[in-house]
C-alpha cells in the first residue's frame, strides 16, 4: 500500500504468497491492485500473464504477453520466458516474434534456438527446425540440444526409431531429466514396460528427481498397472505431501482398487486445489464410493458448473443420479459422457449404465 509506483516487488511478493497459499482470489485482488499502480510496467504484465495462463484464460494471456515482449527490448532470457507461456496458451505467432526478437540480439542463445525450433514444428515447418538443429551440433557439440531437437523433428515426421535414437544421444550427452524424459516419453510409445525400466533405473540413483518419478506414475496410471501406479504415487506424495495432482491421481488409483482410503486422499487434494474442477469431480466420485450420497451430488454438481465439458465429472454425476432413482437426469449427464471419446477411461462405463436407463 505505501510502495511507489515504481515499486512493484512487494506487490508481486503478495501475488506469489497467495498462490502458493492456494488461495486464488486474493491472488486476483493482489494482481488488480498491481495492474492499476502499474499496468505497463514488465514484471506486471508478466504477472498476468501467469495468472493468466494458469487460469486457461487464454485472451488476457495473449494481450499481456505481447506487450510483455514489446516492453522487453532484447532481453533474450525475459523473452525466451515470455515465449513459453505463449505457447502455453497456443500463441505460435506470438512465442515466434519473441524468439527471433531474443535472436536477433543473441543469435547463438540455444535456448531461443531450441525453442524456436519448437515453434517451427508446431507451424508445420520440421525442415527449418531441422536447420537450427544442425547449426546447434556445429556450435554446441558437447550439449544434447541439438539431437533433441532433431529428436522432436524425426517425432513430427513419424520416424519414431529415428527420434529415439537422437534423444538417447542428447541423454548421453546431457543426462538431464529433461533429457531422460524424453528418452521416456519416445520408449513408452511401443513399449511401456521398457520405458518404465529406464525411468526406474534412473531413479535409483537420483530418488529425488519428482519430476521423473511423477512421469513414471503417470505413465503407469495411463498404462493400467494400478499397483505400480499407487506405489510410485505414495512414494512421490513422501517428497510432495501437499502435491494436489498426484494426491488426486492417487485417489483415483485408490477407487479403481475400491480402497476405503481413496475418500481422505482426494479430499486432501481437495484441501490444496479447492478450485480445481476435475480435482472436486474426483472428491465427489469418492464421497459417492464412501456412502457419502448428499456430499457427492453436492460436489458433483459444482464440478460440473465449473467445466461441463469434463466427461469424467458427467459420468460420475450421471452415475450417482441413476443410483438415486434419477433416470431423467442421469440420463442427459451420461448422453454426453458417452461422447467423451478417445482417453476418457468411463465410457463403457457410461455407454452401458446409458443402455439400463432408455
Amino acid at each position: 500500500d505505501l510502495s511507489g509506483v515504481d515499486n512493484t516487488q512487494p506487490g508481486l511478493a503478495l501475488l506469489d504468497f497467495h498462490m502458493r497459499q492456494g488461495k486464488p482470489e486474493q491472488a486476483r485482488e493482489a494482481l488488480k491492485r498491481l495492474t492499476s499502480k502499474s499496468p505497463e510496467a514488465l514484471p506486471v504484465l508478466l504477472a498476468v500473464g501467469r495468472i493468466s495462463v494458469a487460469n486457461n484464460d487464454a485472451t488476457t494471456a495473449r494481450s499481456s504477453l505481447s506487450r510483455a515482449a514489446n516492453t522487453a527490448n532484447y532481453n533474450a532470457p525475459v523473452l525466451v520466458q515470455i515465449a513459453l507461456m505463449q505457447l502455453q496458451v497456443g500463441h505460435f505467432q506470438g512465442a515466434a516474434y519473441s524468439l527471433d526478437k531474443a535472436l536477433n540480439e543473441r543469435p547463438d542463445y540455444a535456448p531461443a534456438q531450441a525453442l524456436r525450433a519448437d515453434v517451427d514444428i508446431r507451424q508445420g515447418e520440421p525442415g527449418k527446425a531441422e536447420q537450427r538443429a544442425r547449426q546447434l551440433l556445429v556450435n554446441l557439440p558437447k550439449l544434447g540440444v541439438g539431437h533433441s531437437i532433431l529428436g522432436d523433428v524425426a517425432s513430427a515426421r513419424g520416424q519414431r526409431e529415428s527420434a529415439l535414437e537422437a534423444y538417447r544421444r542428447a541423454h548421453q550427452l546431457d543426462q538431464t531429466s529433461d533429457s531422460l524424459l524424453r528418452v521416456y516419453a519416445a520408449t513408452y510409445r511401443v513399449d511401456p514396460a521398457g520405458a518404465a525400466r529406464v525411468a526406474e533405473q534412473w531413479l535409483k540413483t537420483r530418488p529425488a528427481d519428482i519430476t521423473v518419478r511423477r512421469a513414471v506414475a503417470d505413465g503407469y496410471l495411463v498404462a493400467g498397472d494400478q499397483i505400480a501406479a499407487r506405489s510410485s504415487y505414495e512414494t512421490l506424495l513422501k517428497t510432495t505431501p501437499d502435491d494436489a495432482e498426484a494426491l488426486n491421481n492417487l485417489a483415483n488409483v485408490l477407487l479403481t482398487l475400491k480402497d476405503p482410503g481413496a475418500l481422505r486422499i482426494a479430499e486432501s487434494a481437495l484441501a490444496q486445489k479447492p478450485g480445481a474442477a476435475h480435482i472436486i469431480g474426483t472428491a465427489g466420485w469418492a464421497a459417492f464410493k464412501a456412502g457419502q450420497t448428499e456430499r457427492s451430488i453436492q460436489l458433483l454438481r459444482d464440478a460440473r458448473l465449473r467445466d461441463p465439458n469434463n466427461a469424467d465429472t458427467r459420468y460420475f454425476l450421471g452415475a450417482v443420479l441413476a443410483s438415486m432413482g434419477r433416470g431423467a437426469e442421469a440420463r442427459e449427464e451420461l448422453s454426453v459422457a458417452a461422447k467423451g471419446g478417445r482417453g476418457f477411461v468411463h465410457q463403457k462405463d457410461a455407454e452401458q449404465l446409458l443402455t439400463t436407463l432408455r
